[in-house]
């Protein structure tokens, strides 16, 4: 497919300080997930999908399981993890056909994705087996769409969820829905209802062992951000945190002004700091992401 950048039976690659716009499909594109290792960092992205939909700015796709020595397993053999795939310091508009800033599809695994401002996005999926990803320190801000708003995460075995954290999500940052394939706020859909945006995500599985949720600020617009959690139902987040142990050091409140959230934006964006070294992945990840390997998803899965 075409795009600004695509990745197949690839590994340790570098995207970083481009500028994408006005592509038929995605800005980058990952076609599987060997080895890992790849880095998209420092973009500004917008106008994608203008030709399609049900994709993302960045799309990625893991169907195939590779096997390599890039992660050995526990006796020093090739084993089939990657290295996780770092998407950081970017600034994405999800608009047009796009719906996520990023799109992990069909099993996308080992991502981090953290420190972007994801705007018209929403936020973090993963699906069709899709795992050990984390997802942090991010500024999503939600048009209403298909309702999958900040997080929505399929099941996977304990210890190998995902891991969302220390993210900011403003749940609903207009009154009307944006179809699929709309590229100005002029054509918001006024005659279809929007989803209820103080449900602020789908978690397929809210036990801490399967999905690590902690420390993220949801804003809705009644303030009482509810996340659908597969056969616990309906909780808000204070219920989650009492009923499931997880979301520990969450929040809900209502929607910022858009001074306030615009002030916010600012904020990350000056924020935005070179943090790596040309050192191992490991000790990239740790530096660009210090909380990263102190998540127990993420630990699990790296063999930490």
């Amino acid at each position: 497919q075409s795009g600004g950048g695509g990745k197949a039976k690839a590994c340790q690659t570098m995207l970083e300080g481009n500028i994408f716009f006005n592509m038929p499909r995605a800005a980058v594109n990952f076609n599987d997930g060997l080895g890992g290792g790849n880095r998209v960092r420092g973009n500004v992205i917008f106008n994608t999908c203008r030709e399609s939909g049900d994709h993302g700015p960045i799309n990625s796709w893991d169907r195939m399981p590779f096997l390599t020595e890039l992660v050995p397993d526990s006796a020093g053999q090739p084993s089939f993890n990657a290295q996780p795939n770092e998407i950081t310091r970017n600034l994405i508009v999800a608009n047009y056909g796009a719906s996520q800033a990023v799109d992990n599809d069909d099993g996308s695994s080992f991502y981090s994705i953290h420190h972007n401002l994801f705007y018209g996005a929403e936020g973090l999926k993963m699906d069709y087996g899709g795992h050990s990803t984390s997802f942090s320190h991010n500024l999503v801000m939600v048009f209403p769409y298909d309702g999958s708003n900040c997080v929505n995460v399929g099941g996977f075995k304990p210890g190998a969820g995902d891991d969302f954290y220390n993210n900011t999500c403003i749940s609903g940052i207009a009154e009307w829905g944006m179809g699929s394939g709309c590229g100005s706020p002029a054509c918001a859909n006024r005659s279809r209802r929007p989803p209820d945006m103080d449900v602020v995500g789908q978690v397929a599985q809210c036990d801490p062992t399967h999905t690590s949720l902690a420390g993220n600020s949801y804003y809705s617009p009644h303030g009482n951000a509810t996340l659908r959690c597969g056969d616990a139902g309906a909780l808000t987040i204070v219920g989650v945190q009492d009923e499931l142990k997880n979301e520990l050091g969450s929040r809900a409140a209502t929607l910022p002004s858009a001074e306030e959230a615009l002030r916010w934006a600012a904020a990350l964006v000056r924020g935005w700091r070179e943090s790596v070294t040309n050192s191992s992945w490991r000790e990239n990840l740790a530096a660009s992401s210090p909380s990263y390997l102190e998540m127990p998803n993420a630990a699990a899965a790296l063999g930490a």
